[in-house]
């Protein structure tokens, strides 16, 4: 099974050492989990997956609908979160940075 676990790691600046050790695991056996040499068990995926904050599909990289109860959202709102939905990568980050502009100037 690929795994997206060096993918996340390095989105959050995170060295390689330093997760082994928050995890409890060896050096060596959390670089076989990155490197797809090994897999990890269900606890010790799980113990990732809450270490990065994702959940156990981006790490396995496994494609499911968002799931979203667009009922508490305005017909706007929606429009937009399913406009990001379907962006390409450099358009949700401009996106991203839009907001995150947005809300530091208040």
């Amino acid at each position: 099974m690929k795994t997206r676990i060096k993918e996340v790691r390095k989105k959050l600046n995170k060295k390689q050492s330093d997760v082994a050790r928050d995890l409890g695991l060896n050096a060596t056996t959390y670089s076989n989990y990155e490197n797809d040499y090994r897999e990890p068990d269900l606890v010790t995926l799980v113990k990732i997956a809450d270490y990065f904050h994702v959940t156990l599909d981006v790490l396995v990289n496994r494609n499911v609908p968002y799931l979203l109860d667009k009922s508490l959202l305005t017909d706007l709102q929606c429009k937009v979160v399913d406009s990001i939905i379907e962006s390409r990568p450099d358009e949700v980050k401009a996106v991203d940075n839009y907001i995150k502009t947005t809300i530091d100037n208040r």
